[in-house]
């Protein structure tokens, strides 16, 4: 439906009324890490109070204790408050690099440690924690929690589709 699209590509209501993380984690968190710099640039206390909103929304609500945000491997997507699935958790690691910079950003604006304590979960959970050491593999998605059971140790057999990798 329109109304689910237009959630999903964050133009639900104008940016100044949105007080929830909503659609594409990725696309969502660099949206608000530029309302961050608008805010910063012109002095739009409107603008800010949206962007403390939805940082709040994220860091409370929507954020895994990793700092990953975007539970939903259906749209890489925010879900509803408190929709955390440890073995479903989608917690892209490309979402890690904007929720990084929208939390700088804010921390910039104001003084407030949430800001740093997030950018901090974001960067050393979901960032760094993405590549391998030799830097030739990456985690796409990062699930909290991985069930032996539920993957297959036989390398020749294609693993389902709904499970997440158990390598880098």
């Amino acid at each position: 439906s329109d109304a689910v699209n237009s959630r999903y590509a964050q133009d639900h209501v104008p940016v100044r009324e949105q007080s929830t993380a909503e659609g594409h984690a990725v696309r969502a968190a660099y949206l608000y890490a530029g309302m961050a710099d608008a805010a910063a640039e012109t002095g739009d206390e409107a603008l800010l109070a949206a962007c403390r909103r939805i940082f709040e929304n994220i860091a409370f609500r929507r954020m895994y204790i990793t700092g990953g945000i975007g539970s939903s491997s259906f749209g890489e997507a925010f879900t509803i408050d408190y929709d955390l699935p440890n073995e479903q958790a989608y917690a892209e690691t490309c979402a890690a690099i904007p929720l990084a910079l929208f939390a700088r950003r804010m921390s910039n604006i104001e003084p407030d440690s949430l800001y740093a304590d997030v950018a901090e979960k974001a960067i050393y959970n979901g960032l760094l924690s993405g590549i391998s050491l030799d830097g030739k593999r990456f985690f796409y998605e990062n699930p909290l929690e991985l069930r032996l059971s539920h993957h297959s140790r036989n390398v020749s057999q294609k693993p389902e589709p709904e499970h997440y990798p158990i390598t880098r």
